[in-house]
C-alpha cells in the first residue's frame, strides 16, 4: 500500500464542502482526517517548510496533503481552488494556502455565514425518521450568536428590491456588522437620494 492510499482513506468520510452552510462540519471532520494522518503540522501557521535535505520527503506530503484537503470539496469549490495545486510560486506548505483560502471563503464569519446558517434552519422540517439534535443545529447558531438583531438584519438585507443592489453588497462585506438602525438609517438616505434626484 503506498503512503498516498493511506492518507487518503481518513479524508473520505470528510462530508463535501459545498459553501458557508456545511462549514463548520466540513472543518470538524477535516481536522480529525488531519490528524488522523498526523498532517495537521501542514496548516498550522506556525508551520515552516525545512531548510535541509529533507525538503523534497516534506514537499511531496505537503502536496498529498494539498491533494486531500481538495478532495473533500465540491465539484464547484475544487475547480475554483485547483490552481493551487501548481502554483510553483505560492507560499508553503501548499497546503495552509489552500486551506486559508478555503477558509476565507467559506468560513464562519460575517453576516452572510450567519443568513446561510439561520435561513436553512428557517427554512427546514426535521423528518419523522429525522434526527432531531442534528436537524435543530443549535449549537452553530448559539455559536455564531444568532439572535433576533441577526435574523432581523438579513431579512431587511434581503429582502430588499435589487436597486438596493450595491448598498446590500457593502453592508455582506463590511469589516463591521451593522445594526438594524444602521440598516435602517442607510435605507432611508439612499431613498432621499433617488427621490431627490427625480426632482
Amino acid at each position: 500500500m503506498s503512503s498516498n492510499d493511506n492518507i487518503s482513506k481518513p479524508f473520505e468520510s470528510v462530508p463535501k464542502l459545498s459553501g458557508k452552510e456545511n462549514y463548520v462540519v466540513w472543518k470538524q471532520r477535516l481536522t480529525l482526517a488531519l490528524l488522523l494522518t498526523r498532517s495537521n503540522s501542514f496548516i498550522d501557521p506556525n508551520t515552516e517548510a525545512p531548510a535541509d535535505s529533507s525538503l523534497d520527503t516534506w514537499t511531496d506530503r505537503d502536496n498529498q496533503v494539498a491533494r486531500a484537503i481538495l478532495s473533500t470539496t465540491s465539484e464547484s469549490i475544487l475547480s475554483a481552488h485547483i490552481d493551487h495545486l501548481n502554483d510553483f510560486i505560492a507560499e508553503l506548505p501548499r497546503s495552509r494556502v489552500i486551506f486559508k483560502a478555503l477558509e476565507k471563503l467559506h468560513g464562519t464569519s460575517g453576516l452572510q455565514y450567519s443568513f446561510a446558517l439561520g435561513g436553512k434552519f428557517l427554512d427546514s422540517r426535521c423528518g419523522d425518521q429525522e434526527d432531531v439534535e442534528a436537524w435543530a443545529q443549535y449549537r452553530e447558531l448559539k455559536l455564531i450568536k444568532f439572535d433576533l438583531d441577526a435574523l432581523c438584519i438579513n431579512v431587511l438585507l434581503n429582502g430588499l428590491p435589487d436597486r438596493f443592489g450595491s448598498f446590500v453588497d457593502s453592508s455582506w462585506t463590511g469589516e463591521k456588522n451593522p445594526s438594524i438602525e444602521d440598516i435602517k438609517v442607510s435605507i432611508l438616505r439612499c431613498v432621499l437620494y433617488w427621490t431627490q434626484e427625480v426632482w
